[in-house]
């Protein structure tokens, strides 16, 4: 499980920053279907991380719909900006 990776990596996920690059089911649209990274995104911020979400083609109201407290970051340098775990 991709949760437990990124805790073996980083510790303890309360208050850390994680970067979730992708919101897409598939790479290149905005379908967000059974789209794993928003299922990540949530599971991680379950654990207390401060969960930031990049997608360039998906939208920020989509991914705020979706994912609830996540934050949404406009381009990858500031969503990746303080974060102590990326996933693709």
């Amino acid at each position: 499980m991709v949760v437990a990776k990124v805790r073996d990596a980083i510790g303890n996920l309360e208050r850390r920053r994680v970067l979730v690059l992708g919101a897409a089911f598939k790479p290149g649209t905005d379908d967000t279907r059974f789209s794993p990274a928003i299922e990540l995104a949530q599971l991680l911020q379950s654990e207390g991380a401060e969960v930031v979400v990049y997608d360039p083609v998906v939208s920020a109201e989509r991914i705020a719909g979706l994912a609830p407290g996540v934050r949404v970051a406009s381009d990858v340098v500031s969503g990746a900006e303080g974060a102590e775990a990326i996933v693709l």
